[in-house]
This record gives structure tokens, sequence and C-alpha cells, in this order.
């Protein structure tokens, strides 16, 4: 099955924090090469529905510190709201020196280096609920009125007495 014909039930949110927990850790792993083996690279498998796959790697001649630049910058841009929209079953990012993938079908031959537990399933948003009945509307003009004279009593040198026809109230 080719990654279009594959869907992603989950809420973009969920489906973004695994995707991110994804390339975090791959990112992570792969730049952790000592100067010595200079092998930046890094598989990755989350059990989330559908599975995730994903790589990370970099040219041999960076450092660490350069490589993990390198693929946070486009972990950055993969993970944005732009990219992430809709849930695309697949994403890629490269430059010259790294690169950095994500699929919902295997990307790579063999055993992932990591084996992931996917994120929590976050709650569902809350939605508000009007007032219940028995509460009046006070509309901004009342509470103005109503809050005025408080004010007045309560710091009298930041208010000068004024007429009422001086008062704007907008309501």
């Amino acid at each position: 099955m080719t990654d279009t014909a594959r869907s992603v039930n989950a809420s973009d949110a969920w489906f973004s924090a695994a995707v991110t927990g994804t390339l975090t850790a791959l990112v992570d792993r792969a730049a952790a090469a000592t100067n010595a083996t200079r092998k930046y690279f890094a598989t990755g498998e989350m059990d989330f529905d559908p599975k995730l796959y994903g790589l990370a790697q970099c040219a041999p001649d960076l450092t660490p510190a350069q490589c993990q630049g390198c693929l946070r910058n486009l972990q950055n841009v993969v993970v944005s709201a732009r990219f992430l929209s809709g849930r695309p079953p697949s994403n890629s990012a490269f430059v010259v020196w790294c690169s950095l993938r994500y699929s919902v079908s295997p990307i790579y031959d063999g055993r992932a280096m990591l084996q992931l537990a996917a994120p929590p399933e976050p709650p569902p948003s809350a939605t508000l609920t009007p007032p219940s009945s028995g509460l009046k509307h006070v509309g901004v003009g009342h509470l103005i009125r109503f809050c005025f004279p408080l004010i007045k009593q309560s710091s009298p040198e930041f208010i000068k007495p004024h007429s009422p026809d001086q008062i704007k109230i907008f309501t």
C-alpha cells in the first residue's frame, strides 16, 4: 500500500506529537555519533496507528553539533503546522548536509535502531458551554455603570469628579 493510499486516523494534535517525538529521537540518536565513527545515521519506528517510520542522516564531515543543528532545522520545518496540516502520511526534508524523513510505510530495510512508544492521546479539546439558565447577561455598558462608582471611591486621586453628562458609556 502506498503512502498516499494510507490515511492517518488520529487527531491533528496526536499525529503532530507522534511525528515530533519520532523526529526528536532520531535527531538525538543520529547526532550522538562520536568523532571517531562519524556515522550520523538513525532509523526509528513508533508504535502508532498507523506505525510511523523515520530516518535521519548527516554527512560524515560534520561535527556532532553541526549535524544536530542541521537536523533540528529540518525538524522545525517538517513539524510546522504548514507541513503537518492534514496529517500527511509521509514527509521528507533534505539539504546538502543532512536529511530527515518520516512515513507510515517502511522507508528502510531491516530492524529500526530505535523502537519508540506512541505518545498518549491528548484529551479532547474542551468546549465552552453557555452559562446555566438563571444567570443574567450583563452588557459592557452596565458593567461600566456599576464599576465606575467603586473605582471612584477606591482611587479618588486618579478620578476627578465629573458631571454625569461628561461620562461616556457605550452600550
